[in-house]
């Protein structure tokens, strides 16, 4: 076939209608690319505004924790401090506790160490068979 054959071949009502249609395709294809694009470029979008509400959560809870953690540190240290150094003991007998048995029994039922404070020191007074309850 000559080159001008496939010249007057491309010409024909046929081959223009097969080129039309192909085209048709071609756009349709390309208008559903350019429809994804835009939900892509949107979906982007909603992941970038959760990853910034995540952040400000995060930034929420580590505030929050370092709170929390003052509280234990600080606050709670403080009150262990006291308890040990401030001889305890006869510091509830002053007030009508009796710190020997009653106190004494409550934490061992709920399976709690008793710790003794004496002066400036302070010791374990469960006998030795006790067995405490694990906490977690």
């Amino acid at each position: 076939m000559s080159m001008a054959d496939n010249v007057a071949g491309a010409n024909s009502p046929a081959a223009i209608e097969a080129i039309q249609e192909s085209l048709r395709q071609t756009a349709a294809l390309m208008a559903e690319l350019r429809e994804q694009s835009k939900e892509t470029d949107r979906r982007m979008q909603e992941t970038d505004r959760r990853m910034q509400e995540t952040a400000e959560q995060m930034k929420d809870t580590d505030r929050r924790l370092k709170k929390a953690e003052g509280l234990f540190t600080s606050q709670w240290g403080k009150l262990m401090e006291s308890l040990v150094d401030g001889d305890l003991v006869p510091l509830l007998n002053e007030r009508g506790i009796d710190s020997d048995a009653s106190v004494t029994a409550y934490a061992e039922r709920q399976g709690l160490f008793v710790i003794r404070a004496t002066g400036s020191s302070a010791s374990i007074v469960n006998p030795p068979d006790f067995e405490p309850r694990v906490f977690g």
